[in-house]
């Protein structure tokens, strides 16, 4: 059993289901010791408090954590596994148990479309059949991490579906780590604490309690699987903490297939100066240009359209084409695309709201846009999901250009994905009290 306070709490007690003496006792002296403070007016553990909490763990402690967090879980079933989520992550911890000598059972998987078929040699059923014939016989890992799906929810659905024991991938992700990690955001636990400085002085920028508090959840739950505290996802464009009038042109960097100006036009309706809509990928880039060319003339005709990557200079760049979210910059592209810089398609003298969702090019895209970003007219946005240390580099990289701007964190999907930093200039905040 893994030592410590936290590491009893949150993964034992949580998500192993077992009776922990000491856990338990915690919980409950922590809830009367809240009750207490409530009456007198206020609770403790404040954030600060909770990240130092967090910080000065063991070290040795979260390596062996690490190391041995999956096998606890999955007891009493083993090496008895049925992955939930045939998709690419499923199919990549598949590859990778069979290398270490386990062969899971069967995938499940809600795509009915899947259902009777093998992949990798691997018989995919529905969660029900699956929960009918493995429910008492093995530990279902879920194997997604994808926009729209959530842990809890996939937990929920097939315990109610009779399985016994389910658990989240990412201890097994720590487990074999030298062939599944970093993922995305993801990665091992202990990496975190090679940061303290930066982790800290991010913590510091935090303008309001919801992103002090969304924060110190999104550390727990890399370090403790704490599911159960993190934010619930909030639509995208929170308005309070800013508003946007006909004066700014909205920049979508990773259009996509332009989904996102449809939530934004939705936000603004007309109101707005421009939009500028950078997309790179070639497939991608005609999705875009359809949707916008079923938009109202009144719309259509304020947005630009750019085809190419934005990083931080102009030229030839190696990306990733694949006609999908995932496409990125990457060495060893199958093709070289065109980049250019924020600051050489962006007016310094005018305002705009950029919005950055490049799949971790997010830092290069920035370096790109120091002029921008230092005449201190504009709000941005951009995503943290793509590396692990970019819910502290990002921020502190805007710090060091400007020190105009209030930074504010929210969470518009489940764990971790689509988590937005904004940095907002100090004469535009509207902070709903």
């Amino acid at each position: 059993m893994v030592a410590g306070v936290f590491g009893n709490f949150f993964l034992c007690e949580l998500f192993w289901n077992r009776e922990d003496k000491s856990g338990n006792i915690y919980k409950q002296e922590l809830n009367v010791s809240n009750l207490i403070k409530l009456k007198r007016g206020y609770m403790e553990p404040t954030y600060s408090k909770q990240l130092e909490e967090l910080l000065n763990e063991d070290l040795q402690n979260i390596i062996d954590r690490e190391k041995i967090s999956f096998d606890e879980i999955v007891e009493p079933f083993g090496d008895s596994l049925i992955l939930l989520g045939a998709g690419q992550l499923g199919r990549k911890v598949l590859n990778v148990l069979r290398s270490a000598g386990i062969n899971p059972l069967a995938f499940a998987d809600n795509n009915q479309n899947l259902w009777g078929t093998t992949i990798d040699d691997l018989k995919v059923l529905s969660p029900v059949d699956a929960a009918k014939e493995f429910g008492n016989k093995a530990a279902f890992v879920v194997t997604i991490w994808s926009l729209g799906y959530s842990f809890s929810d996939v937990q929920q659905q097939l315990k109610m579906l009779g399985c016994k024991k389910v658990v989240p991938c990412l201890p097994l992700l720590w487990k074999y780590h030298e062939h599944l990690l970093p993922h995305f955001c993801l990665d091992l636990p202990h990496l975190t604490f090679q940061y303290p400085k930066e982790i800290r002085q991010t913590f510091s920028l935090w303008a309001d309690e919801k992103s002090r508090e969304c924060f110190i959840a999104f550390l727990r739950w890399r370090l403790f699987l704490d599911f159960n505290n993190l934010p619930k996802p909030i639509d995208f464009y929170p308005r309070d903490i800013f508003e946007l009038d006909a004066s700014y042109g909205f920049v979508d960097c990773g259009a996509y297939d332009g989904d996102t100006i449809i939530d934004f036009i939705n936000r603004q309706g007309d109101t707005f100066r421009e939009i500028i809509a950078v997309e790179p990928d070639p497939v991608n880039h005609k999705k875009l240009k359809d949707t916008v060319s079923k938009l109202d003339n009144n719309i259509r005709k304020r947005i630009t359209l750019v085809h190419a990557a934005i990083s931080d200079k102009k030229g030839k760049i190696s990306f990733n084409a694949c006609g999908s979210m995932a496409s990125s910059i990457t060495s060893g592209g199958n093709m070289n695309i065109d980049c250019i810089t924020l600051d050489d398609i962006l007016n310094p003298l005018l305002m705009y709201y950029v919005k950055i969702d490049v799949e971790g090019a997010e830092l290069s895209a920035l370096a790109g846009a120091k002029r921008i970003i230092k005449k201190g007219k504009s709000i941005w946005a951009f995503t943290m999901e793509h590396k692990y240390d970019d819910i502290w580099r990002i921020p502190l990289f805007i710090k060091s250009i400007s020190n105009d701007y209030n930074f504010y964190l929210r969470s518009h999907g489940f764990e971790g994905i689509d988590l937005t930093c904004y940095a907002i200039p100090n004469t535009k905040i509207n902070l709903k009290k």
